[in-house]
């Protein structure tokens, strides 16, 4: 139950961030063209057919020597920045759920693995499938007999399940409550979250990096 939770709340999360993306394309990003600002400006007096004199001015715009770029390109940066930057303390926060998980969790112990579960995302009429996995670990501490699992789903790089029943690996437990253990498979979901936030704030550092230096 807490996982199916989880995962609905990070898919709500996610879509009320594309939500809020498109809002803002559509509010601000408005394409409207550059203020054309002459290069020359030429003044000189001129009479008429009557005798009067009047002043003329001439502005030249050499279009091939336009400074900067559209506004619109300046918005969309800006806006692209706080996207950016709003995913990356999303996935940030959820990275520091698993880093105190993770913290806890300091025993190694051996185990051997009892069941294997996947995980299907994607769009199912385009066949597109991506598999995360979850295990079930039976071991000792203390002379006692634990069989366990926690909540967390990985994949090593799309490479598939290292681990398969019956295979023994180690894992490491929380020593004050030895049924809460931390994985492979959590290892894997921790290392995605790292990546992601640290591409989200890279992304977010380049457009705001753009907006003052084109």
């Amino acid at each position: 139950m807490r996982v199916k939770i989880m995962k609905n709340i990070s898919k709500t999360v996610l879509f009320i961030i594309l939500l809020v993306t498109m809002l803002l394309a559509c509010t601000s990003c408005k394409w409207d063209d550059a203020e054309t600002r002459p290069t020359s400006v030429e003044t000189h007096e001129e009479t008429d057919e009557d005798g009067n004199t009047y002043t003329v001015t001439y502005e030249y715009v050499d279009s091939t020597n336009r400074t900067g770029m559209e506004p619109g390109f300046y918005k969309a940066v800006i806006v692209a920045g706080g996207v950016f930057l709003l995913m990356s303390a999303f996935f940030g926060y959820m990275l520091l759920g698993v880093k105190k998980f993770k913290d806890r969790c300091t025993v190694p112990v051996s185990a051997t693995v009892v069941k294997i579960r996947a995980s299907k995302y994607g769009n199912e009429y385009l066949r597109n499938r991506y598999l995360e996995y979850n295990g079930t670990y039976r071991y000792f501490y203390n002379n006692n007999s634990y069989e366990s699992q926690n909540d967390y789903y990985g994949v090593r790089f799309f490479l598939g399940c290292e681990l398969k029943e019956g295979d023994f690996t180690t894992i490491h437990i929380d020593s004050s409550d030895p049924y809460t253990l931390f994985d492979i498979f959590a290892k894997y979901h921790y290392n995605r979250l790292l990546y992601l936030t640290i591409f989200s704030l890279l992304a977010a550092i380049a457009s705001f990096a753009s907006y003052f230096f084109y």
